[in-house]
């Protein structure tokens, strides 16, 4: 504070480090913004941080109010989505997650590990579905395949916007339905087995060859309800002692081999390192077995895996580098879901708006490997 003997007033030097009428530099804001954004530090925690390394005690709400003043300068259109755009690969992955009324789209790019965009709104219909892959057309987004999950949002909306766009369905989204049909079946032929033993008359003592037998059934009733999982897990995932417990199941309950059998074809469809013939000529086969079509459980699985869905679901065979899941847009939806976990007071639409710009501006200056979609050798032969 400085007094001029002239005109009697006093006034304050502007040296820059601080803005007018702020009692706080403009380091000591940076400081609290950066925290928040690059070390996940919290509205709570963020004055004790503070005052711990820069002598600073600002309130909580101040802390607040810093953040998203200094996020509502963010242009995320000029300062983000053009360098998305430039290394974008040609594959885009969409996804929606939920939180109360809203709804948020995410758009990534799988094969650079990139966000694209995002669209916030309150209702996740075709409307606003439609309103976001405009807006991503109208910035120069144009997908050779689009990576989606099976939900009915995304049935006819893509091809209405991009009509030459591939769609590839996520094959883990695929195969977990599937799997939970075969741990349908699995727990209704557990429950068909008998509970009780047969009862022998008082007087008559029970042979040897009949306690072994009862105790033995009595064993794999328990192997089969503790050990229910291994009938959907991987072979490679298994350890030895869940092999033993599958084969001896297996060769005890033709039923389980069933669904077993069918779990080790259906992950066999998928396989990386095959032709699109010969994955539709297993899915002919598997539809043309005897033994899946008189089980229920197995035919709603089949049925899951139409001719028109199936196509949908190998796309990633045309290529050489295309992701066959979602997983990439689902890795953003758990950064978003832990952000609103740890910022209670991100719940209106301006701070989830403010706290998408901010986390997202921070990938504007890392590069990218600039990887863009390949066609693999079959798709390269029939071109």
């Amino acid at each position: 504070m400085y007094f001029c003997p002239s005109c009697r007033k006093h006034f304050r030097l502007q040296t820059g480090l601080a803005e007018k009428w702020k009692h706080y530099g403009n380091r000591s804001l940076e400081k609290s913004f950066t925290a928040v954004r690059d070390d996940k530090t919290t509205f709570t925690s963020l004055p004790n941080r503070l005052a711990r390394d820069f002598h600073i005690t600002p309130s909580k709400s101040t802390c607040h109010r810093w953040f998203h003043e200094r996020a509502d300068r963010i242009v995320f259109e000029k300062d983000y989505e053009p360098q998305a755009v430039k290394s974008f690969s040609g594959a885009l992955a969409i996804n929606e997650v939920y939180d109360k009324e809203f709804c948020l789209f995410f758009a990534t790019d799988p094969l650079n590990n990139r966000p694209v965009s995002f669209h916030l709104c309150h209702a996740g219909n075709t409307e606003e579905l439609k309103k976001f892959l405009l807006y991503l057309k109208s910035i120069g987004i144009v997908p050779e395949v689009l990576i989606v999950d099976g939900s009915n949002l995304y049935g006819a909306v893509p091809q209405e916007v991009w009509p030459n766009v591939k769609i590839q369905l996520c094959v883990f989204h695929a195969i977990r339905n599937c799997q939970e049909d075969i741990l349908g079946g699995i727990r209704a032929y557990y429950r068909s087995l008998s509970k009780k033993p047969q009862q022998w008359d008082l007087d008559f003592d029970e042979p040897e060859w009949w306690t072994k037998s009862v105790a033995k059934k009595a064993r794999q009733r328990k192997l089969m309800r503790t050990h229910r999982y291994i009938f959907t897990t991987r072979s490679e995932n298994l350890s030895d002692e869940q092999r033993k417990i599958l084969d001896e199941l297996c060769q005890e309950h033709e039923g389980l081999r069933v669904f077993r059998q069918f779990e080790n074809e259906l992950l066999s469809l998928f396989n990386k390192v095959q032709t699109k013939e010969e994955a539709h000529r297993k899915l002919a086969a598997m539809l043309a077995n005897s033994e899946y079509k008189a089980n229920d459980y197995l035919r709603t699985a089949l049925a899951r895996l139409g001719k028109g869905k199936f196509e949908k679901m190998i796309t990633f065979l045309d290529y050489e580098n295309l992701e066959c899941t979602t997983n990439n847009v689902e890795r953003t939806n758990r950064w978003f879901r832990k952000r609103q976990k740890t910022h209670y007071r991100i719940r209106t639409e301006r701070t989830i708006r403010n706290m998408l710009k901010a986390d997202l501006s921070r990938f504007a200056g890392v590069p990218t490997n600039n990887l863009l979609l390949r066609l693999g050798m079959n798709a390269t032969a029939v071109a």
